[in-house]
């Protein structure tokens, strides 16, 4: 039986532990590059506003988040190379506690989201 009869008695629920590992390491990539760019925004606020002193620990805060953020990332980035590529996993039920549809088509293995202006992006 041909690989392609396989994959259409496989339950599309199912999905490659390395893929749902690297999605997850890809989703802890957008969240850290979004939390970069509001660190920017708000130290350009502080400096404006109150000088260079003003927020400094909570900034410190914000970078140590980032830098956690990062190395979640690495970690479940590293994973899949200590996984048997053959494992996988069933991802419905964490699935449906995402909220978030973009997210959640990322994480379930589809290859498009809905930008927030309503058009398509392709990846």
């Amino acid at each position: 039986m041909s690989s392609a009869a396989h994959l259409g008695d496989r339950d599309p629920d199912l999905q490659p532990l390395c893929d749902v590992l690297l999605a997850v390491a890809g989703e802890l990539e957008r969240i850290r590059s979004l939390g970069f760019r509001l660190e920017f925004a708000v130290c350009a606020l502080a400096l404006r506003v109150e000088g260079p002193a003003a927020g400094a620990q909570e900034l410190q805060q914000l970078d140590l988040l980032l830098q956690q953020i990062g190395a979640l990332r690495e970690f479940l980035g590293a994973l899949p190379q200590a996984i048997d590529p053959k494992a996988h996993v069933q991802i419905s039920a964490a699935l449906e506690r995402i909220g978030l549809a973009d997210m959640k088509s990322r994480l379930a293995g589809c290859d498009w989201v809905v930008a927030p202006s309503g058009s398509f992006e392709v990846f």
